[in-house]
């Protein structure tokens, strides 16, 4: 299904790790040199600079390629069906080229590429889009505008698992997850007051399995060519978790939900108490457990958001003096980490990928084969053992 030659992909991922442990002085100059001389990467995969310029122009000469062409064939297109298919020729097009693109110059996350799977897959939503206003227009029955976007989402959903897989997409992987979270938040929100009471936990449950799947079988040896995609997930099913049983985040949607104007408590306030408290405790407590460097920056970084929760309706005054406060501490702690940190202490380090934790096989065999071949092992042609004719048998008898 992966467009992208796996091989190349695997040579790029062990050559940009290699490059961290030869900065590191793990490797030596010479035997990065022969890693990169093994494992040969003809991926084209420029800096985030050249990246975002490709990415400017392309976008931007697709949307004058387009544009032309929709100006000189706008009389075909009076109805909705000749938008719809005319949109479809359009992410044909733009589909097709993102392959022969990728196919024929080699590139990978290089700005060209980008544009055109987004346009691709903006204008296969937009296909969706139409298909289904046309179909509820027509219909003799009345439609709600939220029935209408949840249909676009459910069918959107499928386009963007594919490409995001197919096209090893970090960024189609973020919409796919949070579109996903949404379809079941509006399934169970919309399932009368019960699944309104229930929704949080059903959300933070589905969080936690798909942490928990990501971590069990994402990261095995033959799906590491998606690592950066399993990354995101990883990071958004921990922030998804938590935000669903915050205490601010579920008063206020609560608030939406039943069209109130301002929130008010809702029913059992002390579990989200708890839970707005002690789960990023609980992320920092299992990252440094487990040397998981995200779940440890993320905890730390929520405590931050459950201080503001308690803060926003339990204020005290003088907000002031609390933000000072609460800044000079901060800083005082960053400062007494960074300082502990500098030598790694229960193994953790504030150099961050001193050795990337999915350390595989396929990256020991890399490093062992390349050492190998680099060394001459050959004897010399002139070498004896003594003075024999033979090897020196003999050692001075002429054998």
């Amino acid at each position: 299904m992966i467009i992208y030659n796996k091989k190349s992909l695997e040579n790029l991922r062990l050559i940009e790790q290699t490059k961290i442990w030869k900065e590191k002085q793990l490797l030596s100059e010479s035997l990065f040199e022969k890693i990169k001389g093994k494992y040969i990467n003809d991926l084209y995969t420029p800096n985030f600079f050249i990246r975002t310029g490709l990415f400017l122009f392309t976008a931007i000469l697709i949307g004058a390629s387009l544009g032309l062409v929709t100006l000189i064939t706008y009389g075909d297109s009076g109805s909705q069906t000749g938008l719809l298919i005319r949109i479809l020729i359009y992410a044909i097009i733009t589909g097709f080229t993102t392959e022969i693109v990728i196919k024929e110059k080699k590139f990978f996350r290089a700005g060209v590429d980008d544009a055109l799977q987004y346009a691709t897959v903006g204008l296969l939503i937009s296909v969706i889009g139409i298909f289904f206003d046309n179909l509820n227009h027509n219909s003799e029955s009345y439609y709600d505008n939220t029935d209408y976007t949840i249909q676009i989402l459910a069918f959107s959903l499928p386009i963007l698992i594919f490409f995001a897989i197919r096209y090893v997409d970090r960024l189609l992987t973020a919409l796919a997850f949070g579109i996903f979270i949404y379809i079941v938040f509006y399934i169970v929100s919309n399932a009368g007051n019960i699944g309104k009471a229930i929704c949080p936990f059903v959300i933070c449950i589905i969080s936690f399995l798909i942490y928990q799947l990501v971590k069990k079988y994402g990261y095995v040896e033959r799906r590491l060519l998606w690592k950066d995609n399993f990354n995101i997930l990883e990071l958004l099913s921990l922030l998804t978790l938590y935000l669903s049983v915050n205490y601010f985040v579920v008063r206020e949607l609560n608030a939406i939900l039943n069209n109130e104007y301002s929130s008010t408590q809702i029913p059992l306030a002390w579990i989200f108490y708890i839970t707005t408290t002690v789960i990023p405790l609980l992320y920092i407590y299992f990252g440094i457990i487990k040397k998981d460097r995200l779940q440890l920056q993320l905890g730390m970084m929520l405590i931050t958001l459950a201080v503001f929760t308690f803060k926003y309706y339990f204020s005290l005054g003088h907000h002031e003096i609390t933000i000072t406060l609460a800044g000079i501490i901060m800083i005082g702690v960053a400062w007494l980490v960074n300082k502990l940190l500098k030598t790694p202490k229960v193994g953790l380090t504030l150099d961050k990928d001193v050795l990337e934790k999915e350390f595989n096989l396929t990256d020991a065999e890399a490093l062992v084969i390349a050492e190998t071949m680099g060394k001459d092992s050959a004897q010399q042609d002139d070498f004896t053992f003594g003075e024999g004719n033979f090897g020196g048998g003999g050692s001075g008898g002429k054998f």
